[in-house]
């Protein structure tokens, strides 16, 4: 059974860290949802908190601005697996039936250990992974970039 007042807090950090370093979000208090974006500069960077009460985990996810079309579409299965390859934290997530690819990033907030350097922490390394990342994954949807240079560069 869900803790329903340890999500409230785990959401009530994340809006104190935001709060603490005066960012613009938007939030949803009653699906426990935080939104905000940043401008970079290549692609713009759009960063969702979501609590999930029933598996106490926070959730952040950036969804890249565009999707991959058919004919790339094992391209970007490849490319993702690529940049997964060497993360630590984090992931890349791939839909190969539209093209669609996120960052994910999950932390646990059981027994009370999340804190907001662990939320400032989690918006960190998803804005820069993806900063990093979102242009070549654009140049290849694209065909701007040929996937060889996708792993040459990842590699390099």
């Amino acid at each position: 059974m869900a803790d329903i007042q340890a999500a409230k807090r785990a959401y009530a950090t994340i809006i104190a860290m935001m709060d603490s370093d005066n960012l613009k979000y938007s939030r949803d208090d009653d699906n426990l949802r935080i939104e905000l974006g940043f401008n970079t500069d290549d692609l713009d960077v759009n960063i969702k908190f979501m609590i999930d009460a029933e598996r106490e985990l926070v959730r952040v996810f950036s969804f890249l601005p565009f999707k991959f079309p058919e004919d790339k579409r094992v391209e970007g299965a490849v490319a993702t697996c690529v940049a997964n390859h060497g993360m630590v934290n984090g992931s890349f997530d791939y839909d190969f039936s539209d093209g669609e690819i996120l960052f994910k990033c999950v932390d646990s907030y059981k027994g009370g250990a999340f804190t907001q350097d662990t939320a400032k922490y989690m918006l960190s390394i998803t804005l820069s992974t993806v900063d990093n990342y979102n242009d070549r994954f654009f140049a290849l949807a694209k065909g701007m970039m040929s996937l060889s240079d996708f792993v040459e560069k990842e590699n390099g």
